[in-house]
């Protein structure tokens, strides 16, 4: 068996392969539309799948932190 730290790596890299393409199918409402889907797992109760999003959602904000931080420092 794998260690857990393992696992944990890759469900990194898939939630930052899955926020990147949502950063490009939905730009500025990515954190929104990611949002109300951490919200619908919440409520329909299913754990593994609102868990996923979460990871999801924080590696949106992440992306879409660090992308416009790197605009500001273009722009100025």
């Amino acid at each position: 068996m794998k260690p857990k730290k393992n696992r944990a790596v890759i469900y990194d890299f898939a939630a930052y392969r899955a926020a990147r393409l949502l950063l490009q199918q939905h730009g500025g409402q990515a954190v929104s539309v990611v949002a109300r889907r951490v919200e619908a797992m919440q409520a329909q109760g299913d754990d593994d799948s609102h868990a996923a999003w979460l990871g999801i959602l924080d590696a949106v904000w992440e992306m879409s932190r660090k992308h416009a931080h790197s605009k500001a420092g273009a722009a100025a």
